[in-house]
């Protein structure tokens, strides 16, 4: 996973998880800028850790100026489908894949040793 574009990988994770939406006619997520920053943000405060653990919201909330979000986060070698896959696979993860609050959609991925640290952040009605 060394020689991964990271930008390229969080496209096709964002282009995957709109495609696994259109399944379960679900409308497609608008791409925030916002909900990008947080991700990475989130992504790198992980990396190095054992567990994946979700943090407060909050902060995304205020910053993005958003009513509504969620998070998947995943430490994964596989393909951006794949990952979408496992998550639609998961209760939890699935709810937010498919979640209708959700408007906007940020990811971000950063490297962690082999593997690749993802965040996704969605945001309901006013995020951007």
């Amino acid at each position: 996973m060394t020689t991964v574009d990271l930008d390229a990988y969080a496209d096709e994770l964002f282009a995957e998880t709109n495609a696994f939406r259109e399944t379960e006619d679900r409308p497609p997520l608008e791409r925030s800028d916002c909900a990008i920053r947080h991700a990475r943000d989130r992504a790198e405060a992980l990396t190095g850790g054992d567990a994946l653990e979700h943090a407060p919201m909050n902060d995304v909330l205020d910053a993005c100026d958003a009513s509504w979000s969620g998070e998947n986060l995943v430490r994964s070698a596989a393909e951006p489908a794949e990952v979408v896959t496992a998550w639609s696979n998961s209760s939890g993860h699935r709810m937010n894949l498919l979640t209708t609050e959700a408007e906007s959609l940020g990811v971000a991925c950063v490297r962690d040793g082999e593997e690749l640290l993802c965040s996704q952040v969605y945001l309901g009605p006013g995020g951007g």
